[in-house]
């Protein structure tokens, strides 16, 4: 019994983690070491508290490749040193059957957020340009900074849903409710 509380509580702690660096980052563009340290932290916890054997060997492996990958897209400052961690740490937990749900998620809810954000500030710039395109035209040449770890926090929701699944929570839920 205490070997499921620990499984749950580890994979409760890096879920509310990356929510963590989802809130952090739309706050101050900054995302603290310390989130990505704790999840990384957290998964040999996971490893030996699964019920589910975890191929931790090839998480490793899909971990080293996507930091490798984050290190270029920073190097091209496509990405922020905070977003190239969290998300190499959530490949770990991704593994190699997560990985693309995990990265295609988080680009495709990153293209919402830009999206939403440039509409946002086209709206809010119009006063000073006087008409929509010279907004867009402005905001395009700002280049604003995204807080893209709201993406990679939404992306991450399968990750998460995997672990919890595999605890039998969603079982339990229903057991409780009488489905």
């Amino acid at each position: 019994m205490l070997i499921e509380y620990l499984y749950f509580l580890a994979v409760g702690l890096s879920f509310s983690f990356t929510l963590w660096a989802a809130w952090s980052d739309f706050r101050s563009l900054t995302i603290p070491n310390w989130i990505s340290v704790g999840i990384l932290l957290l998964f040999p916890l996971v490893i030996v508290t699964s019920p589910m054997a975890i191929q931790w060997y090839w998480s490793i492996a899909v971990f080293a490749a996507v930091l490798a990958s984050g290190f270029l897209l920073f190097a091209l400052k496509a990405l922020g040193g905070g977003d190239v961690k969290l998300i190499s740490v959530l490949s770990l937990w991704a593994g190699v059957d997560k990985v693309l749900p995990f990265l295609m998620a988080t680009v495709l809810v990153g293209g919402v957020l830009v999206a939403i954000m440039f509409v946002n500030n086209v709206v809010r710039n119009k006063g000073k340009g006087g008409s929509y395109l010279i907004s867009a035209r402005e905001t395009l040449s700002d280049k604003a900074p995204v807080p893209y770890g709201i993406a990679i926090a939404f992306g991450s929701f399968p990750i998460f849903y995997h672990y919890a699944s595999l605890s039998g929570v969603f079982q339990s839920l229903f057991n409780l409710t009488g489905n």
